[in-house]
């Protein structure tokens, strides 16, 4: 899950919206964040490199749905692959926004802390 502070969270399995989140698996913050695309070795596959507490590392992901998995049967690979194209440009999209709008509020003056509510952006699976 990918919040408006900059927080991307990973869990074992897809929370539900309204109820309280389990452990993260993984937390990385990508206020600074950079996006790469990768079509190889697996088409639809991207690295981010994010900061996590004080160390930046690199995190490839690959954009692969459920719902890519659930149409595999009914429809054709030209249809599966610019579908999981687009779920690869949601994350990168709302990744981008974030690190740019984080440059952009830290040439400015701060915000409160109610400004900087922890609204998710993207939910998408990878």
């Amino acid at each position: 899950m990918l919040f408006n502070d900059g927080a991307l969270l990973g869990f074992k399995t897809q929370p539900k919206l309204g109820q309280p989140f389990p452990e993260p698996l993984n937390d990385f913050m990508v206020k600074d964040a950079q996006a790469i695309r990768y079509e190889k070795p697996r088409p639809n596959m991207f690295m981010i490199r994010v900061l996590q507490w004080t160390t930046v590392i690199e995190r490839t992901f690959y954009a692969e749905s459920a719902e890519v998995k659930a149409f595999q049967q009914n429809f054709s690979i030209v249809f599966l692959l610019q579908f999981a194209t687009a779920l690869r440009e949601r994350w990168i999209s709302a990744i981008e926004l974030i690190a740019n709008r984080y440059r952009q509020h830290m040439s400015e003056e701060p915000q409160s802390a109610q400004e900087e509510m922890m609204d998710v952006v993207s939910q998408v699976s990878c």
